[in-house]
């Protein structure tokens, strides 16, 4: 039996980086992050669940903490942000935002 390594917080910050730099053309599936960091799918799911998250809610927190600095740091509108992080249109990104936030994108702008 193998022993695998607990993931240092650096693998999950290569993910982040990765998922950061794919979100602009779509969402960035698990099999094309583990291609290119360079290890099996099965490996990244492994070090991932090791760190208590998952692929997906990796994904999420990513294009959360882009949301949060284009809102606050750029004058871009709900729609370029949409497409910046992936989303095929901006209603459905300010839905996942409100999910994530309890408030409207423009809500969140507004409060900041």
């Amino acid at each position: 039996m193998k022993h695998e390594h607990k993931p240092t917080p650096d693998s999950i910050i290569l993910c982040q980086s990765i998922i950061k730099n794919l979100l602009h053309i779509s969402y960035p599936g698990i099999q094309t992050t583990a291609q290119l960091i360079g290890i099996p799918v099965r490996t990244l799911q492994r070090q991932l669940h090791n760190s208590g998250i998952t692929y997906r809610q990796l994904v999420q927190l990513t294009r959360l903490k882009m949301a949060c600095h284009l809102i606050r740091d750029s004058d871009k509108n709900v729609t370029e942000i949409a497409t910046a992080l992936g989303y095929k249109d901006a209603s459905s990104f300010s839905r996942a935002f409100k999910k994530w936030t309890n408030l409207s994108p423009r809500d969140y702008r507004q409060a900041l």
